[in-house]
């Protein structure tokens, strides 16, 4: 399906949904939403026009037509799923690509488009503004939550808005979600460094407030029951990672072990430690939480937990279609167990 189909195909979706009341926004403002460029956005409008469901006068905006309706008749139930994250999908991995990608091809399948909504702001600490403003300008048969937050979570279970969280709850899960075990494979982890002789552990976590990096601290902790633990959190920078690795290595009695959450800070430590002259494994014991496909160029071989990405894909397509099939009603989260790959700088 071409980009111009997709488009068009978002744009009629909203049209049925009364998404735009009154008129059109205009082209700059519409192609910004839709994440397409204008030549797209026009050619995907002519289409609509020549379906006639636009109409468009000299020197106005755009107006729907309004569809003839039956008396009675009701309105269209949503046939679209939007998916919220606070990055373009420039800025997202690979692997969050395919996923994503292969979710789209599965509602595709059963007539349904997706909508990808790009908004940092509705991350921040106080949001509920933007949640608002988001659910009312986006008629949805349902919500897809990447990277989402606790009180983000909280609030869209509150008011029984169908949605799947890619990535964790809290424990008295609010709404049905589809993740890695965290939990489990930072216990491993933990495990495996206390095996090898190592006392002193830390872990890395992104100050990102995801119960998934919770999870992944309780599980460390719990792995770790004859050792001292630090847990450290960074403002996901490369600046701040190595930060706040020079001030653990600074202390009397510095970790000789390091569990990294996410691929790309466990190469920025895997780099910083190497320009500091320390040898992996032989000084420092490394292993990534997570996967990417650039870790299989790293050398030394980055020790790291990974899952299939067909087989994530796939819970999350089974998962969403549980959720359109109850609604608002509870749906059983999915835990996917990683495989330890062993690499070069966890011996």
């Amino acid at each position: 399906m071409s980009l111009v189909t997709q488009t068009a195909r978002i744009l009629r979706q909203g049209l049925e949904t009364a998404r735009w009341p009154g008129v059109l926004p205009g082209e700059r403002q519409l192609a910004e939403q839709l994440r397409v460029s204008r030549p797209t956005l026009r050619a995907a409008l002519s289409q609509l026009e020549k379906e006639g469901l636009l109409q468009n006068s000299q020197g106005k905006r755009r107006q729907p037509v309004a569809p003839v309706r039956k008396p009675g008749g009701k309105r269209k139930t949503p046939r679209s799923i939007c998916l919220l994250s606070p990055h373009a999908m420039d800025e997202v991995p690979p692997t969050v690509l395919f996923w994503i990608n292969e979710l789209r091809a599965r509602l595709a399948e059963l007539g349904l488009g997706m909508e990808l909504v790009v908004r940092p702001s509705a991350y921040n600490t106080r949001a509920e503004r933007a949640w608002v403003e988001l659910v009312q300008s986006h008629p949805s048969a349902a919500w897809v939550l990447f990277l989402s937050t606790e009180p983000m979570q909280r609030w869209f279970a509150a008011r029984k808005i169908p949605a799947l969280v890619v990535g964790s709850c809290p424990p008295d899960d609010p709404l049905p979600s589809v993740d890695v075990d965290y939990r489990a494979a930072c216990r491993h982890a933990a495990q495996w460094f206390s095996g090898h002789g190592h006392k002193r552990l830390a872990l890395l976590l992104p100050a990102s407030g995801c119960p998934g990096d919770q999870e992944s601290e309780e599980g460390f902790r719990e792995g770790a029951v004859n050792g001292e633990v630090k847990v450290v959190r960074h403002d996901a920078s490369v600046a701040g990672v190595c930060a706040k690795l020079d001030r653990l290595l600074a202390t009397a009695e510095p970790p000789t072990a390091f569990l990294i959450a996410r691929s790309a800070h466990a190469l920025t430590v895997l780099t910083h430690l190497q320009r500091r002259g320390l040898k992996v494994p032989q000084d420092i014991a490394l292993i990534s939480r997570d996967e990417d496909p650039y870790l299989q160029h790293v050398v030394p071989a980055l020790a790291r937990y990974t899952s299939r990405p067909q087989q994530f894909a796939r819970k999350v397509g089974e998962a969403l279609v549980q959720v359109l099939e109850k609604g608002a009603k509870p749906v059983k989260p999915v835990r996917l167990m990683p495989e330890f790959l062993r690499g070069e700088t966890a011996k």
